[in-house]
């Protein structure tokens, strides 16, 4: 019996579906981004049946709920389609039939995406966390590599120090309810003045 390759373009409203058989498009759906909506379509095509989708805020929500109602499903790694994104025409429709003949061929690699919510939680905080870090970086590097248009190269620990004293470099250290501080009125804003036009010791 021919497997079935689903194929899908996944939107925050409409999610396109292409159904590639023996190499070919044999149906398309447009159908609204609802997990009841979703598992209608696909229960609708014959087993075996395949699912494939991008990774994306989601792609957990839609793992979780429509994983049961396939024989293989992958979310796949959107910066490994090199044909859907440099290859024609780019649109919803085309790319779910692209998405369909890439895993009819093996062509994609999966995301990992655990069972377990506690885990997936665990992902998301630390992410955030890592996000916060850059931020902390982004901010130091603002407020004190400026200062070298003033004669004042403030560069390694030196700034990081510097930056210390005005509580920015502490995003990256400290928890989610001790940040209000750091975001004081002008707090921030005074390091580089401070900078420019005080003595400091680095």
């Amino acid at each position: 019996m021919a497997t079935h390759y689903i194929g899908a373009d996944v939107d925050s409203k409409l999610t396109n579906l292409a159904i590639d058989r023996d190499g070919r498009i044999v149906q398309e759906l447009c159908v609204p981004t609802t997990i009841a909506s979703l598992g209608a379509a696909i229960e609708s095509i014959r087993r075996p049946r395949k699912l494939t989708f991008e990774e994306g805020p989601m792609a957990h929500w839609l793992a979780r709920n429509l994983g049961p109602l396939v024989d293989e499903l992958v979310v796949c790694d959107p910066r490994r389609n090199a044909l859907i994104d440099c290859d024609g025409d780019k649109d919803d429709r085309i790319d779910a039939r692209k998405l369909a003949t890439l895993l009819r061929g093996g062509f994609l690699r999966g995301v990992y995406h655990s069972d377990n919510d506690q885990h997936v939680l665990l992902k998301q905080w630390v992410g955030l966390y890592c996000d916060r870090v850059k931020d902390a970086v982004r901010q130091i590097n603002k407020t004190c590599l400026p200062a070298g248009r003033f004669g004042r190269c403030a560069g390694g620990t030196g700034c990081v120090r510097f930056a210390g004293r005005c509580g920015i470099s502490r995003l990256g250290r400290i928890g989610w309810s001790r940040w209000a501080p750091i975001r004081r009125r002008g707090r921030w804003q005074c390091c580089l003045w401070a900078l420019t036009r005080s003595p400091v010791r680095w």
